[in-house]
């Protein structure tokens, strides 16, 4: 099974001169962890997400640790007056349409990165994220899937014979 099978293509965005506050914001609305961070040619050049609003002023990619918070409201100050570029990682990781669903797992384990944008001829055109990948390991898997999931695993089957079909 490949990328293009299962991966999401209504991607939510936010362009690097966006408020972390912005960031967040969107995060929370469409219950995402991250989002692909574009330039205005429209290239993914950072990924952003919770870890980094709640890290803030911090980068994610710094090693510094964050000892504690003194206070909420200052911290939740900063979420306005820090950009999207200051914290966003920079070095992305990407896969292309025909990656392997298990290609994808292997990175999300192994690199720790979530969610994974999904490039075309250097255009994003999809990400995935670890519920993606979950749902097909959990609509293939053979165990016993309780009652109460049942109806999601076919709804999973259902849906990726319907992607399938209409590529």
């Amino acid at each position: 099974m490949q990328v293009r099978d299962i991966m999401n293509t209504e991607v939510v965005t936010i362009a690097r001169g966006n408020t972390l506050a912005a960031a967040a914001a969107l995060m929370l609305e469409h219950r995402i962890n991250g989002l692909p961070v574009l330039d205005e040619q429209g290239s993914v050049v950072g990924m952003v997400g919770i870890r980094d609003v709640l890290r803030v002023p911090i980068p994610s990619h710094s090693d510094m640790l964050i000892i504690k918070w003194t206070r909420l409201d200052e911290k939740a100050r900063e979420l306005t007056r820090t950009t999207v570029e200051q914290v966003m990682a920079r070095e992305v990781v990407s896969v292309r349409e025909d990656a392997t669903v298990i290609e994808v797992a292997a990175l999300m384990a192994n690199r720790g990165v979530h969610p994974i944008p999904v490039i075309r001829d250097g255009r994003l055109v999809g990400v995935i994220g670890r519920a993606d990948v979950m749902r097909v390991l959990l609509a293939l898997s053979d165990d016993d899937v309780p009652d109460n999931q049942t109806l999601a695993r076919a709804e999973v089957l259902d849906e990726l014979g319907n992607r399938v079909d209409h590529r």
